[in-house]
């Protein structure tokens, strides 16, 4: 119940693995073996591009995972500016790789924006009104990890008075919506192999090109000198492994989600009464929930539950176990009471209904539980 923070590893991406092709030598070598690893990167590649219905005029790069993937894209333009830094735009409910490292732009000169706003129709205004002469670079997630929300990224280049870059954290909306690489009107786009059944420890950052080649990491002509480093072959393989599942099984998959989620949220309204579902934007991931449960901790709720062997999160699993509240939930407007009592659920589709529903009961028998018996 905890997919946004990992979705597991999908059936096709177990078999890869057990049957490891010998060799897996460095892509770089100019020998029989090295060449073979380059092409399985090369068809990996291949195959995450046709996932984005094509990758025209742009370039997938490999990188470590999503994290490095937003650091990257972050920088990107800030690199060779010295002392004429300029401005860079994102949104309030950004991943923390993308609000950390824009605030640490700060100490070179950028000045950083934080727009927010608590009504989705004053989002893209409120983004776009902080766009200036300045602005090198505008970033805003598709989709939102922790709340499900889905925001229209696709408005933001046609709008723009002035040309920005613009970047997505799309590592939430890839294998959940229909995402297409040419018609999203952005020049940067971030990816994570574990969110969709790859393995941990493998991203991407698409950039288009004429993007200036600055790589975030040096020391070798890997990624067409993007980004230095032997390549993680294995993890790389996996991430194709799993776009290919993508393309192939995305809108049957979603509809599963979604009909797991419902399933969910009408259960839990049902023996809940008080009970309320955190929502900012019309459209919303098919598998993503995140509750309010009145009087219940949700840190304490999360360690509950797992020795029940339910698995769900109290926010972003990079920033669980940390004392401060959900920003974004802060973000929307909620009170530091209620982001602390509110629970994110995520499910795969891939449970079978039986699954979802005791999991449904073991939430709110535990609830109870920790309301010392008092039904809501």
């Amino acid at each position: 119940m905890d997919a946004n923070a990992s979705f597991g590893l999908l059936p096709e991406v177990q078999d890869f693995l057990r049957e490891l092709p010998e060799g897996m030598l460095n892509a770089s070598s100019i020998h029989r073996g090295g060449q073979k690893s380059r092409a399985l990167i090369e068809e990996a590649r291949d195959e995450i591009g046709r996932a984005l219905g094509g990758v025209k005029n742009g370039r997938i790069v490999f990188t470590s995972g999503a994290t490095e993937a937003n650091n990257m894209a972050i920088g990107l333009p800030f690199a060779s500016c010295g002392s004429q830094a300029g401005e860079l735009v994102i949104s309030a409910y950004e991943h923390p790789s993308v609000r950390e490292a824009a605030f640490r732009l700060q100490t070179s000169g950028v000045k950083v924006k934080e727009v927010g706003a608590q009504s989705p129709t004053e989002l893209i205004p409120s983004i776009l009104a902080n766009v200036t002469a300045n602005t090198k670079l505008l970033s805003l997630m598709l989709a939102n990890n922790e709340t499900g929300d889905v925001f229209e990224v696709n408005k933001l280049k046609a709008a723009c008075s002035f040309a920005p870059y613009i970047h997505t954290d799309c590592v939430q909306a890839f294998g959940k919506l229909p995402l297409f690489w040419n018609s999203l009107g952005v020049d940067m786009l971030s990816l994570s192999a574990h969110k969709i059944g790859g393995l941990p420890g493998v991203g991407a950052l698409v950039l288009r090109e004429g993007l200036p080649n600055e790589p975030f990491i040096v020391g070798g002509p890997q990624e067409t000198r993007w980004r230095a480093g032997t390549e993680n072959i294995v993890g790389i393989v996996s991430f194709g492994i799993a776009a290919k599942c993508v393309r192939d099984n995305r809108e049957s998959l979603a509809r599963e989600m979604e009909k797991q989620k419902s399933f969910i949220e009408r259960y839990l309204s049902q023996e809940l009464s008080d009970v309320t579902f955190h929502r900012f934007a019309p459209t919303q991931l098919p598998n993503t929930l995140n509750v309010h449960t009145p009087g219940v901790n949700a840190d304490d709720l999360v360690v509950a539950l797992d020795l029940k062997n339910i698995l769900i999160s109290s926010g972003a699993a990079c920033a669980s176990g940390k004392p401060e509240p959900s920003h974004v939930l802060l973000a929307l407007g909620k009170s530091e009471k209620v982001a602390r009592e509110s629970i994110r659920i995520s499910v795969t589709g891939l449970e079978t209904m039986d699954q979802i529903r005791r999991a449904a009961e073991d939430i709110v028998s535990t609830v109870r539980e920790m309301r010392g018996g008092v039904t809501a």
